[in-house]
């Protein structure tokens, strides 16, 4: 899947789409890929199930855990899988996340940057998502694009086969704030996300591993020719694919209090087809389950 980079954070994605035909993306995040509570069983699933339709793949940050280096106050020996013991932890973690995204790299458009890949690219001086990226694009010959920790994905959808008719749909992307927000699950970020990014069409996070999906914001719009009409931004967060609680006995998220929150990503169906008498694009989202 051709992804164009216009800079570091803003990458365009130019797909066909005639009238009544479907693209789905599967956006995911906190995936923890290394931690031996991570549902990779989980994860296969929905990333077979995207594959089968043949859609695209973004993960928004924390693709690996990679706590157990010596710089990191969280680490525990007990907390390390039996393949990552040894003197080249991060290398082998690099290598295992490679063969087991190479079936989806075709389908993989991003990997953005998580606060645990910040940590390693501060404490470790290696970015292990850049060389993941690397190394899967050598072994699949794609062209999947590194991500900032916040940025944009364009997807720019050509409805007429000369080109005369494109719907752009601007997706924006951060990995979040780390705030664990006990009551509200982080939804009172809504109107301040909107109001900061006004241009999104979607507005997607992840990090503090809640999962929920507000379709309600609907804004007043006028367009060139001065028509007022009414859209909505839809605003996702993504769950995470790490139990770290597991049973409570112990461990960082209990020693914390984090909470119980329910686990994967979200599907985004962009579909062609005529809205208000004109031809549009339309979003349906879809919880991964």
């Amino acid at each position: 899947m051709l992804i164009k980079e216009i800079s570091r954070n803003v990458h365009v994605l130019d797909k066909p789409l005639a009238s009544g035909e479907k693209f789905t993306t599967f956006f995911l995040s906190d995936i923890h890929f290394d931690s031996p509570y991570s549902n990779r069983t989980l994860l296969k699933k929905h990333l077979d199930h995207l594959k089968e339709t043949g859609g695209g793949i973004f993960i928004n940050g924390d693709w690996f855990d990679l706590m157990q280096g010596r710089y990191d106050p969280r680490r525990s020996y007990t907390d390390i899988l039996p393949q990552y013991k040894g003197d080249s932890y991060i290398d082998l973690v690099i290598n295992d996340s490679v063969e087991f995204l190479l079936p989806y790299a075709d389908n993989i458009m991003g990997i953005g940057m998580g606060n645990h890949c910040t940590s390693v690219l501060k404490n470790c001086g290696t970015n292990a998502v850049e060389r993941l990226i690397t190394l899967l694009n050598m072994k699949a010959g794609t062209s999947i694009r590194l991500g900032g920790y916040s940025g944009w994905l364009i997807f720019k959808f050509s409805i007429a086969t000369d080109g005369s008719c494109v719907r752009t749909k601007r997706i924006k992307y951060h990995h979040g704030s780390r705030a664990n927000a006990r009551r509200s699950k982080g939804i009172l970020s809504v109107d301040i996300d909107a109001a900061k990014w006004p241009d999104a069409d979607m507005i997607i996070k992840g990090d503090d591993h809640m999962k929920w999906y507000y379709p309600s914001m609907v804004r007043q719009r006028i367009d060139k020719n001065f028509n007022i009409y009414k859209d909505v931004q839809h605003h996702i967060r993504l769950g995470s694919y790490l139990d770290g609680l597991a049973d409570s006995y112990g461990g960082w998220p209990v020693e914390k209090d984090f909470q119980e929150c329910k686990m994967g990503g979200w599907y985004v169906t962009f579909t062609s087809k005529k809205i208000n008498q004109k031809q549009g694009v339309e979003i349906q989202v879809n919880e991964a389950i």
